[in-house]
C-alpha cells in the first residue's frame, strides 16, 4: 500500500505541473527509475509490526501477534483520496479496490 500511495502521488504530482499532458501520458513516462525511486520511498515506510506479520509464517516463535489489521486504514484512504484527485473516470478507486489489493498480496506469501 505505500508503494501504491507512492505511486499515485508521483503521477498526480507530474499532472499538476504538466499543463498539456493527460493522466496516460504521464503514466507512460513513469520509468524504471522512477519505479526504484518508488520502492524505496514505500520500504523506508514499513512498520515493525508488518515485517512481524511478514515473518510470522517462517518465525511465528520470533514476532509479536498483531491484534488486528486496523493499521491500514489510513493509508487506504490516502490512496483512495490521491486517486480521486486525479479525476478520472478511467481511473477511479474506491476503498475495496485497495483493501482488495493488500488481501491478495497477503495471500502470496
Amino acid at each position: 500500500m505505500y508503494y501504491t500511495r507512492q505511486l499515485f502521488q508521483t503521477i498526480f504530482d507530474r499532472l499538476e505541473h504538466s499543463e498539456n499532458k493527460t493522466l496516460t501520458q504521464v503514466w507512460m513516462e513513469f520509468s524504471i527509475l522512477d519505479c526504484i525511486t518508488t520502492v524505496s520511498s514505500a520500504c523506508a515506510e514499513i512498520k515493525p509490526s508488518t515485517l512481524n506479520e511478514c515473518w510470522k509464517p517462517l518465525l511465528p516463535e520470533m514476532v509479536q501477534a498483531i491484534q488486528d489489521d486496523s493499521t491500514i486504514s489510513v493509508p487506504v484512504t490516502e490512496i483512495v483520496n490521491i486517486a480521486s484527485r486525479l479525476s478520472d473516470e478511467e481511473f477511479a478507486v474506491s476503498h475495496q479496490d485497495v483493501k482488495d489489493l493488500y488481501y491478495r498480496g497477503r495471500n502470496f506469501r
